[in-house]
């Protein structure tokens, strides 16, 4: 069984991190509403909903684990660097 690192405290104002710990280490850890937004941003593929399904994610455990309202201050915070199309993309995906 995995064993999830455990939140230490939340870094930056906006929450975008958290540090993490497992044993003697941590580190920080992007949130997962801010690690899917970097991953639609770098993916350059991205243009219709089929190549988000492609990616296999896990549409239920999506709904589950991402915060809608961390998720769209995020979106709103990429706004300026991320291809509006994507984000759009993204916010279907996840139900808006």
């Amino acid at each position: 069984m995995v064993k999830w690192p455990s939140v230490l405290r939340s870094e930056r104002g906006k929450g975008q991190n958290d540090l993490v710990g497992t044993g003697d280490a941590s580190y920080l850890m992007a949130r997962p509403e801010k690690a899917l937004i970097d991953l639609v941003h770098i993916r350059k593929n991205l243009r219709a909903d089929e190549d988000l399904e492609n990616m296999r994610l896990n549409r239920t455990a999506f709904r589950k684990i991402i915060d809608r309202k961390r998720r769209d201050d995020f979106m709103r915070a990429a706004s300026a660097v991320v291809d509006p199309k994507k984000m759009e993309l993204l916010r279907r995906y996840a139900g808006a």
